[in-house]
């Protein structure tokens, strides 16, 4: 092969330029056009292009399409006999089912998992997930190290899914998954350790997350939510979820504990554990003021969410959990995730865009001295799409005021970006923008705090 002369050749003959070139472009369909340039360009693209794929039945998806965003492949399971044997396969690190009511033929499954070498992660909805299924995500997927399990409807009879799931498991003979993170979606209930023990191996996972139905407030909760209560606390009894299983005993690894909702059952959790909980690295809990007030744990870090709180307006909310934390703090939280919501407001070139609200900013620099241990903070949109919605200028002003606020900041991440804090003698606070992933990847908050969508809302 001749020695590349141009300088576009030079630039495609660098597999590292064409990866990060593919990484930037917004559309999936910008991202097709670079697989025409050459042969070298379609397989490196293909890696970004079929990284997610999503197999649902909804009924405009009979065939394959290309979804409006980057890094996503939808196909309809009627479609699935036709990519068995598709090369992009082995491109995908995401694999989301949303079968709901279509059935789905367990072999030609089976032999798509086949072909997923380079899977990470793996979304089941309605149940799909088989014994079957398992042993071949066991068997032909090694990088496997998450798995998230749901359900969308609000059927009761959901409730000895999984444990029925770890017993057929454990018959196949097949090893414990070693997975790093597992999520027990809606009406997903956890078995008790030696139940669960058959298919997962507790001694590697590092990330816990739970959709949990605490007591029923009427004037908060839907009907799908009086239902689950059954499942969850069925004849209006204790939880059924043995969160007394998921201590340090079981699992020494853990760092990331997230759950929806926080009552009593939660709170004694934690409390017989206090070391820890301490030792985590994110404990996340969107919940309402009630629950922060009564909450006695004291934690070095904690991710707040006041938007998914249904009962107050987001500035209520937001000033009573800030107001909460920074009173019952004795110096020992040092990390701190907040979603903030987005605002449609006029920018300084007098355009519209979605911003961050001064107001709300202020809000929590008004509590930040407060946290006297506080080194980590950071501030992220409540929406899951990743919206350009502020300037470098922009965020670099907030991060200065934020780091202002607080004697102990040394690092502030504002959706995405990351400043580090300088506090010269004699001179203003300064924030500067770090770019080396090395050194975000070294602040702890930001390292475990990656995934923002993996979160039970």
């Amino acid at each position: 092969m001749a020695a590349p002369t141009s300088a576009a050749e030079r630039f495609a003959a660098i597999s590292e330029m064409v990866l990060a070139l593919a990484e930037q472009v917004e559309g999936a369909a910008e991202t097709g056009k670079l697989r025409l340039v050459s042969r070298r360009f379609s397989d490196i693209v293909s890696c970004v292009q079929f990284r997610r794929l999503t197999v649902t039945s909804f009924g405009f998806f009979g065939g394959t399409r290309v979804a409006a965003h980057s890094g996503m492949h939808i196909v309809g399971f009627r479609m699935l006999t036709e990519i068995t044997n598709a090369p992009w396969l082995s491109c995908v690190r995401e694999l989301r089912l949303d079968p709901y009511d279509e059935e789905v033929d367990e072999r030609v499954l089976r032999t798509v998992l086949g072909q997923m070498g380079g899977l990470r992660t793996s979304h089941w909805r309605e149940g799909l997930l088989a014994k079957d299924s398992i042993s071949t995500l066991r068997d032909s997927c090694p990088r496997l190290n998450t798995l998230e399990i749901e359900f969308l409807d609000r059927l009761s009879a959901h409730k000895g899914f999984f444990p029925a799931l770890c017993e057929k498991y454990r018959d196949t003979g097949a090893q414990p998954l070693r997975l790093s993170y597992i999520q027990f979606g809606r009406s997903i209930i956890p078995p008790e350790a030696e139940t669960m023990d058959k298919l997962i191996d507790a001694s590697y996972l590092k990330e816990i997350s739970f959709f949990y139905v605490g007591p029923i407030r009427t004037e908060q909760r839907s009907m799908d939510d009086v239902d689950l209560q059954e499942l969850y606390h069925p004849g209006g009894t204790g939880n059924v979820v043995p969160f007394h299983d998921f201590g340090p005993s079981r699992f020494p690894n853990l760092r990331r504990f997230a759950v929806n909702v926080c009552d009593e059952a939660v709170e004694r959790f934690f409390m017989a554990n206090p070391t820890f909980t301490r030792q985590l690295a994110v404990v996340h809990f969107p919940v309402g003021v009630p629950a922060v007030e009564t909450m006695k744990v004291q934690f070095r870090m904690l991710r707040l969410d006041p938007s998914s709180y249904r009962g107050s307006s987001f500035r209520t909310e937001l000033g009573a959990m800030m107001s909460c934390i920074a009173f019952a703090d004795p110096g020992v939280l040092e990390g701190l995730d907040i979603v903030l919501k987005l605002n449609h407001l006029r920018n300084s070139a007098k355009t519209w865009g979605w911003c961050f609200s001064l107001r709300n900013v202020k809000l929590v620099c008004r509590y930040l001295p407060k946290l006297t241990s506080l080194t980590q903070l950071r501030i992220q949109s409540d929406q899951t799409r990743k919206y350009n919605i502020e300037s470098q200028k922009r965020l670099s002003k907030i991060a200065r005021r934020l780091a202002s606020a607080s004697t102990t900041l040394r690092h502030v991440q504002l959706q995405g970006k990351t400043f580090r804090v300088r506090r010269p003698l004699g001179a203003p606070v300064s924030v500067e923008p770090v770019l080396d992933k090395a050194e975000i990847d070294e602040v702890e908050l930001f390292k475990f705090m990656e995934d923002y969508s993996r979160w039970p809302i």
